[in-house]
């Protein structure tokens, strides 16, 4: 991957990046804290349990979408980055295909006359 468009994501000078990763950190940390001091640790009621699993999946399910949201923003920033460069490639290839078939007309037009 382009080293460029990681630096572009997450450039630490700017204000707004420290801001949002500062954030974070602070919502994760009073969440755990919370559940930390709410977990009923030897219950054996199924409730307890599927709470439990409804504050994992309200906590993970935000942040894997986001990163999934990045991935697929690289992803589609690179592809179009290699279809512009396959593009650039076939010109050139036809430019020089183009030439030899010149040359080869001219070459045999030559040895006809």
């Amino acid at each position: 991957m382009n080293k460029d468009v990681f630096k572009e994501i997450f450039n630490w000078k700017r204000p707004f990046s420290i801001l949002v990763i500062f954030s974070m950190f602070l919502v994760i940390s009073i969440v755990i804290f919370r559940f930390s001091q709410d977990f009923p640790y030897w219950s054996n009621h199924i409730n307890a349990w599927t709470n439990t699993a409804n504050i994992f999946n309200g906590l993970i399910s935000p942040i894997l979408l986001f990163f999934s949201v990045i991935l697929i923003w690289l992803t589609w920033r690179t592809s179009e980055e290699v279809l512009q460069t396959q593009k650039d490639e076939l010109k050139i290839a036809r430019l020089e295909y183009d030439e030899s078939l010149s040359l080869d007309f001219k070459t045999n037009l030559k040895e006809y006359l």
